[in-house]
C-alpha cells in the first residue's frame, strides 16, 4: 500500500476513542487526516471497548464509525452473522424461514451441525 501512496495506521480502540471525529458530511478523521477505511484487527470481546473506565466509550466510537462514510472490514453484519448466539437463533426453522422460503431453508437445514 505504501508503494501507492496509501497511508496505513495501526491504532487501537481506545487510541479511536480519544481521536475520531466525524464532520457533517459524515466523514471521519483520525487526528485530522481523512480515513476511508476501518480494518477491524481488535473488537471482538467486549472488554476491548472500554475506555478509562467506561465500558461503552469504544462502542460509540465505533456506532460512529459504522455510520459514517468509511468502508469498514469486517462489516457489523459480518460481525453479527459470526456472532454463535446469532448462529444459534438462526438454526430454529421458525427464525430461518423468515429469511428463506421453506424449500431454501430445508436444503441449508441439512447441512447443520447440532447446537446446544
Amino acid at each position: 500500500l505504501m508503494k501507492h501512496n496509501v497511508r496505513v495506521k495501526r491504532v487501537t480502540i481506545q487510541e479511536m476513542v480519544i481521536n475520531v471525529t466525524k464532520d457533517e458530511n459524515n466523514d471521519i478523521f483520525f487526528k485530522g487526516e481523512l480515513v476511508s477505511i476501518v480494518y477491524y484487527r481488535a473488537g471482538y470481546r467486549f472488554e476491548h471497548f472500554e475506555y478509562n473506565g467506561d465500558p461503552e466509550a469504544g462502542w460509540r466510537t465505533k456506532e460512529q464509525i459504522e455510520l459514517s462514510n468509511a468502508y469498514t472490514l469486517p462489516p457489523v453484519v459480518m460481525e453479527l452473522v459470526n456472532q454463535k448466539r446469532v448462529q444459534t437463533e438462526l438454526t430454529k426453522p421458525e427464525v430461518l424461514r423468515k429469511f428463506l422460503t421453506d424449500d431454501e431453508a430445508q436444503k441449508l437445514e441439512k447441512t447443520y451441525v447440532r447446537q446446544w
